[in-house]
């Protein structure tokens, strides 16, 4: 049975068979591809030209699958009927609300000759007034009807081809009658592929593709066709403000003329230009660019806050207005935008501490034009990080190599923790005062505290009682092999690279001269012992290092209790068995009896007395007194009248506010403790039983490396302007075995 089916262009009418049982292969066709309608067949759409293929769904007609799907381009909506031309005049083309549609409009229909007649004559007598009328049976006048199969014969010899597949009847369109082509025996001027005599058809007109006319374009990719109908004869070129180019039509068939061409353009836009990225504090004041196109966070210019703001300079071609949108990151994060869109657009943010990092990443900028075309720069650098520093050291004796040197002399020999007695250091910048929290002496770290990168830190103090006098530093990041050597005793935090990723570390070594304990000299006079006489001269004293300057040192021992020699504290001693006094010479009551009671001299003092003066004492015509008890020197004696002597049952002690003893002191053991600014000088001479024993110290310890806190002056008045009664006692003084 015939059917008549939609037909979308009059080159392309089909009409196919559905009877199953059709077994004529010649004559039977499936035109499945065309029974889609308005739908294409998949596979179809041409998507290379921008078209989306959608809502697919298959049928069986004749028992053979097929699928048609929606095709439509891409992005398009539609504003007026001359946008939705599918080049056919078979359909009505309507444009929607933006969207086209086809619609059949009934004037490519055709109503298909009957089926083929049987092979005898005089059969369907045929009126070509009266359409495909069948007679009632053969016996009707084939003559007065005009006979189709004799009309068919009579057209196919008069003409000598063939009827109807060259003429043009029929309201103008083709008649496809195959059977009058069948029996005239003559093949169609122009078939398709199945055979079918085809209409010659004008072809279609060019049709630019809106997807590019639609929008502003710095140039043309060449992956999007320039045209969804026709070829495209020409590269786009610039005309001004726009890309033109030509799309060809479509080529006519069956010889007919090709489809006209149409000129085509899209707006030109050239892309926007990135001028500038300017960082500024919180203060908006500019921080210049460091090395390599970077900054950091702790750079000073940013006043040790994390507030940071930003100016992007911008410009574009097609004026300042045509740039939309203006973005910047870093890391991943957006940073917010303060200012409208323009030539110059404002940024800020407060870098939490959440995106301190060791890396270092790049600012995005990314500028976009209305033509949605970017311009962006990922050419300045920026670091966030905690800006903290570690520290750690050791202290180095430089006593044995005299005034340390960096980075080596002196730094060598690590202090001996005991002679250093170093308990605490901190340093300090930017007036925040940081501790070391570790003190493993000679050794310290800084341990949870932190020193301030870009600060330098000077050294705020050591503990007060530390043993070390003018510390020298030398100072390097954890991973250099080169000192640093400050001419003062600071660290300069910004010797460690802030942009790399090694830890943030400085090792800071010192290097002084441990200070001396304290010492006694004797001045123009001997020092006799009876079993041991000890100097103390410091290694460190470089000028009258002697114990006993232009005087005779004697005992059974006698040495000097540091690393200095003692030929080198001493060069006129005696160290032997006989360099002692005579025994008999060794207590209290031999002089009391010698001169108080044998010889009514002097004045007895009894208990222990505290004076500050010599008045104290009260008067005695020979000043000679005798205590029986010991007696504590709280303040200067000073004897105008060429001889004084004390003798002293117990123990005689000069404080710290004693700088000046007058006199010939004699006790069990003879004393002078304390610290003062100044020296205590004797002006005289010192016998004790026992022991002289003289701790007296400096508050400046440091002055101990050069200048004895003691000095012993021999004085000659007192043995001239002895009474001559006192004399006589003296003289039996004599050296012993």
């Amino acid at each position: 049975m015939w059917s008549s089916e939609y037909i979308s262009s009059t080159s392309e009418a089909r009409c196919y068979v559905t009877d199953p049982n059709c077994n004529n292969t010649a004559l039977c066709y499936q035109c499945a591809e065309l029974s889609c309608g308005s739908k294409t067949h998949k596979g179809e759409c041409p998507t290379w030209l921008g078209f989306v293929e959608s809502n697919c769904s298959t049928t069986y007609p004749g028992g053979n699958p097929y699928t048609c799907c929606d095709c439509a381009e891409a992005d398009f909506r539609c504003t007026s009927n001359s946008q939705c031309d599918d080049g056919s005049s078979c359909t009505t083309d309507t444009c929607s609300s933006g969207t086209c549609s086809n619609t059949d409009n009934g004037t490519c229909d055709i109503t298909p000759p009957p089926d083929e007649p049987p092979d005898y004559e005089c059969i369907w007598p045929y009126c070509l007034d009266s359409g495909y009328d069948l007679a009632a049976n053969c016996s009707e006048d084939c003559e007065s009807a005009n006979h189709w199969l004799n009309e068919v014969y009579y057209i196919c010899a008069e003409s000598g081809s063939y009827y109807n597949c060259s003429n043009d009847v029929d309201g103008g369109i083709y008649s496809y009658d195959w059977e009058a082509c069948y029996y005239c025996g003559g093949p169609c001027k122009c078939a398709d592929e199945y055979g079918w005599c085809m209409e010659p058809s004008v072809g279609s007109t060019g049709r630019c593709n809106s997807y590019l006319t639609s929008r502003k374009w710095s140039t043309i990719p060449e992956s999007i066709a320039l045209c969804s109908r026709g070829t495209g004869v020409s590269t786009p070129v610039l005309n001004g403000n726009y890309w033109v180019w030509t799309c060809d039509g479509t080529d006519g068939t069956c010889g007919a003329a090709k489809g006209a061409s149409v000129g085509c353009s899209a707006v030109a836009n050239s892309p926007p230009i990135f001028n500038s990225l300017i960082i500024k504090n919180d203060k908006n004041i500019t921080v210049p660019v460091e090395t390599g196109n970077k900054n950091q966070i702790c750079q000073t210019a940013f006043n040790r806050s994390r507030s940071v703001n930003f100016t992007v300079g911008a410009s574009d071609p097609d004026g300042t207005a045509d740039i939309t949108n203006v973005t910047l990151t870093w890391n991943g994060n957006t940073i917010t935008r303060k200012s409208s869109i323009g030539a110059t657009t404002t940024f800020g943010t407060t870098f939490p501490s959440a995106y301190n990092s060791n890396s270092i990443y790049p600012f995005v900028v990314t500028i976009t034009d209305s033509a949605g075309n970017t311009a962006v720069d990922t050419s300045r650098y920026f670091k966030t990080w905690d800006c903290k520093v570690s520290i750690s050291g050791t202290i180095f004796d430089a006593t044995d190599d005299g005034d340390p040197v960096c980075p080596s002399v002196g730094f060598t020999k690590q202090a001996d923790p005991l002679a250093l007695n170093f308990t605490s250091l901190a340093f300090t910048g930017g007036g925040i005062g940081v501790s070391m929290t570790t003190i493993n002496s000679p050794n310290y770290n800084s341990g949870s505290n932190y020193l301030t990168w870009g600060i330098n830190t000077n050294i705020s103090s050591f503990n007060t009682d530390i043993s070390l006098t003018d510390p020298k530093i030398r100072f390097k990041s954890l991973s250099s092999v080169s000192w640093n050597c400050p001419t003062n005793t600071y660290v300069d935090t910004t010797i460690l690279d802030p942009y790399s990723t090694d830890p943030m570390s400085i090792t800071a070594d010192f290097s002084g001269i441990l200070i001396q304990d304290s010492w006694w000299q004797a001045s123009e006079g001997g020092v006799i012992g009876n079993s041991k006489v000890t100097g103390q001269i410091p290694i460190t004293c470089t000028t009258n290092c002697q114990i006993s300057l232009n005087g005779l040192v004697a005992a059974p021992t006698v040495e000097n209790d540091t690393t200095k020699s003692l030929e080198n504290s001493q060069s006129w001693f005696y160290s032997a068995t006989p360099a002692k006094l005579a025994n008999v010479n060794t207590n209290y009551s031999y002089f009391y009896s010698q001169y108080f009671v044998k010889k009514g001299i002097g004045t007895t003092l009894i208990g222990n007395k505290t004076i500050t003066s010599i008045s104290d004492l009260g008067s005695d015509t020979n000043y000679i007194y005798f205590i029986d008890g010991d007696l504590n020197i709280n303040g200067n004696i000073v004897n105008t009248n060429n001889f004084l002597m004390i003798i002293v049952s117990g123990d005689i002690t000069v404080s710290q506010d004693a700088d000046r003893v007058d006199g010939i002191l004699v006790a069990n053991n003879i004393y002078a403790n304390g610290a003062s600014n100044t020296q205590l000088v004797f002006n005289g001479s010192l016998f004790a039983f026992n022991n002289v024993d003289f701790s007296r110290d400096y508050i400046d310890r440091v002055i101990n490396n050069s200048t004895p806190a003691v000095v012993v002056n021999y004085n000659p008045k007192l043995i001239f302007n002895l009474p001559g009664s006192v004399a006589k006692v003296l003289t039996d003084w004599q050296w012993g075995n």
